[in-house]
């Protein structure tokens, strides 16, 4: 069990590197890649792995790696009913483009719902605990509205785009993105509470 177990975060730590590095692949800027949301998803994916690799556990490891599954699945929603229809599994752009969304959107958030349904628990997380779990996509946010503010970048995102989309478009997209997110957290808490309370 152990054993299958390892072979399968060391899959999603291959999954998460190979998806970030396909994110990087059609770009001169080394930060491009910290402005998706699934790269952020993937980094702390990737860690909470090998963190379970390595035998390191306890509330933090627990908390990223529920938090960033979330924030996976999410991503996934939008690529697939938002991102995917406009731009085509992104294979125009040639290259690894199409890559990075099949890992990232695709492949990652059924490993990490997989990894984080399997964990041994004594019991769900606190509905507290899981509306902390916004925080992770809220920072994303803060940062991404910042860096458009402050030095005039643009979000990766186009419904995050004040300047295409408007206050209120951005407005309208984080609302929406709020509730997928909580529909999200809900739907893994339901898995987690179908699955018997971990042995003392």
């Amino acid at each position: 069990m152990a054993r299958r177990v390892d072979r399968r975060r060391r899959l999603a730590l291959l999954v998460c590197a190979c998806g970030s590095v396909a994110v990087q692949a059609g770009s001169t800027d080394p930060t491009w890649f910290l402005r998706y949301f699934s790269v952020w998803c993937a980094l702390l994916s990737g860690l909470t792995a090998a963190a379970g690799l390595v035998g390191r556990a306890g509330t933090a490891v627990a908390w990223v790696r529920d938090a960033s599954c979330t924030g996976a699945m999410l991503a996934g929603a939008v690529y697939a009913g938002v991102l995917l229809p406009a731009e085509r599994l992104g294979a125009a752009g040639g290259g690894l483009t199409w890559l990075a969304p099949l890992l990232l959107h695709v492949t990652l958030p059924v490993l990490a719902v997989v990894d984080a349904v399997r964990v041994p628990r004594a019991a769900p997380p606190a509905r507290a605990v899981v509306l902390s779990w916004t925080l992770l996509p809220a920072a994303y946010l803060a940062l991404t509205l910042l860096l458009h503010a402050a030095r005039g970048v643009a979000p990766a995102y186009t419904f995050l785009d004040v300047t295409r989309v408007g206050p209120h478009g951005v407005g309208v997209a984080v609302v929406v993105a709020v509730g997928l997110h909580l529909v999200m957290a809900d739907r893994l808490v339901r898995r987690l509470r179908a699955r018997p309370p971990a042995p003392h």
